[in-house]
């Protein structure tokens, strides 16, 4: 390992002890690696012996290089094992010794590019504000109950129902969140549950939107691609979104990598769909596909005032142009 400086960075990880990565920077030679407490740097490893190695630098090939002594276990470079032999080693080597491993680095040694920080002017600070998160789950909750309550429209019901949907509602955000919660814990060693709150109760929030929407364009355009394309792309767009943000706050996973995986689920997630909808439309239906979904609250886009308004307005919907000539 050639260095002008002739300063190595040894990067120890003591795997008995279960302790983090330590960094020893070492110019001077020769140095005691062992367990003694003679030692210049000292390892806390049963398998390790009291004098287990000696690194030494070596003017006539101005590099750095390791005698092993008498060891009873030897010692390892890049999985090659050595008993009392002298060894090169060079920048970038790993050394084991017992179960302990020591990563050897020049000074110059090249490192992986920088992470760049989450801007906090983006969308991101939403999310990691529990304020805003709790505010979106709440907002969720009225969303669940007036879909019910549009969707039936009986006023008698309307509580029941309202109180049913948004127990769901929250129960579906709130087990979401708790795994997700999980997940972060274990990879970012921080729970970030009211976050995944606020991402999944905002997937929610804008997909009752989108759909509804499109509901009313099917109803307008008396015609159901057009509608049916609009939910699929949006909803796959948001469940890739959905994904995203969730492993953006749950891992340290680099956002190209985060996004490619959503992107990634997500097709495979609706190609399976389309699947299934293709073999079940195989099947018999005894109930007709009309081209919109007439709920009670369309009646106010009504436009007719007469039956025979009506009657025009709702041929392309009924298809049955024989309606036309009947006359009361």
């Amino acid at each position: 390992m050639r260095n002008d400086k002739n300063t190595i960075i040894l990067a120890i990880n003591h795997s008995v002890s279960g302790g983090a990565t330590q960094y020893y920077r070492v110019s001077k030679a020769p140095f005691h690696v062992g367990r003694a407490f003679s030692n210049d740097i000292i390892v806390d490893d049963p398998f390790i012996c009291g004098k287990h190695i000696k690194i030494l630098f070596s003017k006539d090939s101005n590099s750095w290089i390791i005698d092993g002594f008498e060891t009873v276990n030897g010692f390892h470079v890049n999985d090659i094992h050595y008993a009392d032999d002298i060894v090169e080693i060079s920048s970038g080597d790993i050394i084991r010794l017992g179960k302990t491993r020591i990563m050897v680095y020049s000074v110059d040694h090249p490192i992986d590019a920088t992470e760049a920080l989450a801007d906090n002017s983006s969308i991101f600070s939403i999310f990691e504000r529990s304020f805003n998160s709790w505010l979106l789950f709440f907002v969720a909750l009225i969303t669940g109950g007036y879909l019910s309550y549009i969707s039936s429209w009986t006023a008698d019901s309307f509580y029941d129902d309202a109180v049913m949907v948004g127990m769901i509602v929250g129960l579906v955000i709130t087990i979401w969140a708790s795994i997700w919660g999980i997940i972060s814990r274990i990879n970012r060693h921080k729970f970030y549950f009211s976050s995944h709150i606020g991402i999944f109760s905002a997937f929610f929030i804008i997909s009752a939107v989108i759909f509804n929407v499109a509901e009313y364009i099917a109803f307008w355009l008396h015609e159901n691609t057009i509608s049916q394309a609009i939910s699929d792309v949006t909803f796959m767009s948001l469940v890739c979104l959905l994904i995203y943000y969730s492993l953006i706050f749950a891992t340290n996973m680099r956002r190209k990598k985060a996004f490619m995986g959503a992107s990634i689920f997500t097709i495979g997630l609706f190609a399976s769909l389309i699947l299934t909808g293709i073999v079940s439309n195989m099947e018999f239906k005894i109930f007709p596909n009309y081209p919109s979904i007439i709920k009670p609250h369309f009646y106010n886009f009504g436009i007719s005032t007469d039956t025979t308004g009506f009657i025009k307005e709702s041929e392309e919907l009924f298809n049955n142009k024989k309606l036309l000539d009947t006359k009361e």
